[in-house]
Order: C-alpha cells, then sequence, then structure tokens
C-alpha cells in the first residue's frame, strides 16, 4: 500500500514560528472513507439525542410552567431533575411528589398559577394535560404514612373524647 506524505507549513505558536503538520494519506480513500463513515455513524445518534431530550426537558418544563412557577428566576434542582426523568419516559408524564409540592408551596420555592382550578385538577386522578404532557402529583409512602397517621389520631381522638 502506498501513502502520500503531505507537510504544511503555516505561522504557530512555537519559537520558530512555523508548524508542521504530517498528514498520510492512502492512495486508495476506501478505508478512509470507512473509517470516517464508522465514526460518523457512532457519534450522530449520541449527538441528535442530546438535542432531541433537551428539546424534550424544555417542553416538559413549558408545561409544568403552565401549572406552576418558580418564585425565583430558576427551577429548584429538584423540579429539572424530575423533569430530566420525564423526558426520558414515552408517556409525556411529569410526576411531582405531593409531598415535595405542598412543602414548596408551603415554602414560597414554587406558586400555583391558578390555585382553584389547578389544585383540583392536580388532585384528581386525571392530572392537568398542558402542552402534551400530563402532569400529576404522586403520592408515595411518606404522604400515605402521614395521612395514615392523621387518621388514627384524629379518629383516636373522637373516640378518647378528646
Amino acid at each position: 500500500m502506498q501513502y502520500n506524505l503531505f507537510l504544511f507549513e503555516g505561522a504557530g505558536s512555537n519559537p520558530a514560528g512555523v508548524v508542521f503538520l504530517f498528514l498520510f494519506l492512502p492512495m486508495d480513500p476506501l478505508p478512509l472513507f470507512l473509517l470516517i463513515a464508522f465514526l460518523l455513524a457512532i457519534a450522530w445518534p449520541r449527538l441528535y439525542s442530546k438535542t432531541r431530550d433537551d428539546a424534550r426537558v424544555r417542553a416538559a418544563l413549558q408545561a409544568l410552567l403552565t401549572v406552576t412557577t418558580p418564585s425565583c428566576s430558576l427551577w429548584p434542582s429538584r423540579y429539572t431533575k424530575l423533569v430530566k426523568q420525564a423526558s426520558v419516559s414515552p408517556d409525556n408524564r411529569v410526576m411531582l411528589p405531593l409531598h415535595t409540592f405542598v412543602q414548596d408551596v408551603l415554602d414560597g420555592v414554587v406558586e400555583v398559577r391558578d390555585p382553584l382550578n389547578n389544585l383540583v385538577d392536580l388532585i384528581r386522578a386525571t392530572g392537568i394535560n398542558a402542552n402534551g404532557w400530563n402532569i400529576y402529583l404522586s403520592v408515595g409512602l411518606r404522604s400515605w404514612v402521614n395521612a395514615l397517621e392523621f387518621s388514627l389520631t384524629h379518629k383516636l381522638d373522637r373516640v378518647l373524647g378528646g
């Protein structure tokens, strides 16, 4: 196999002011073409999926913004993590943990845009459909335990006459 040697000269940052670049190319361009095609085939889906994932994250954040808004100019990191997780799912569903959402509203971290309508829709099993995304409140184990504790305490107070 024969190789061509190309020598390029130009000004550079080395003390001599000349940069030498040696490029060995095979006479037959097929192996080089196959190498470049292989590298592009590997890199292209990763580059494309990154931009697609970013677009899905932005779309999910936009949908979440129709229901709630951060009190400051940036979303809290827990909400961006939730949206990134939701952007991977195929069903366009954002699940807000009930306990976290209620605590953040009480602490003033986020605000509900239309509390009278949005809270009722969030509590229902249907959730809110915004821009093709479904936003739900997820009731975790912690919320179930707190509700059970409240219910038992309330019933116990009524039985004991307290």
